[in-house]
């Protein structure tokens, strides 16, 4: 299955998913520094953010989610379809209710990430302490409340610096769309990626 509404050649997105994971590269090591500098993790958490309604806005991630899916077996790729059919009637129920959005990630699978290394930029970097620098100003944000609490009493707390990662790969987004000639905004969920590509599949 082709990514929907996308002509490019394989080469070219072998290309464009190259450049991908080298940022994801980059969201690793430097998050590795700032969460081991607390020993923060996230075993045992009893807040797990892949319960959390993330929103992702980049066609490269979503087409490289779509191309994780891709990779696994029509019974395994089935299985995450229909719940994430699932999950996205469950989110309109709860949004036409007005009520909190609290749902399991599709894609967790018995605690785990069933497309660990297709995961989203969010979904890497979220937790720790962060910061980036726009035309308007510096933007931080504290991490989870975990980390807050290692964080608690430290004269200077570990933070993240997103900069040159949001714009790496804003640089990479306007690449492919540029390349794919894609004006459509993307504001959509995993579950809605998921069930908006392959949700036909029974």
């Amino acid at each position: 299955m082709s990514f929907p509404g996308i002509n490019i050649n394989e080469e070219d997105k072998k290309n464009f998913f190259k450049r991908l994971k080298d940022i994801y590269k980059e969201m690793e090591v430097r998050y590795s520094i700032v969460a081991d500098s607390l020993d923060f993790n996230c075993s045992d958490c009893p807040d797990n953010c892949c319960y959390t309604h993330f929103r992702h806005h980049t066609l490269i991630e979503y087409m490289y989610l779509v191309y994780g899916l891709e990779l696994l077996d029509e019974k395994t790729r089935s299985k995450f379809v229909l719940k994430a059919n699932d999950v996205v009637s469950r989110t309109s129920e709860a949004e036409s209710g007005g009520n909190k959005i609290r749902i399991l990630c599709p894609l967790n699978d018995n605690g785990l990430c069933a497309l660990y290394d297709h995961r989203l930029m969010i979904c890497r970097l979220h937790g720790t302490a962060h910061y980036f620098d726009s035309p308007r100003g510096r933007v931080e944000g504290p991490g989870c409340f975990r980390f807050e609490e290692l964080s608690s009493g430290k004269k200077k707390v570990p933070m993240l610096d997103r900069t040159d990662i949001y714009r790496n790969l804003a640089f990479l987004e306007m690449d492919l769309r540029k390349k794919t000639d894609y004006g459509f905004k993307i504001k959509h969920s995993i579950a809605e990626m998921i069930s908006g590509t392959f949700g036909d599949l029974k």
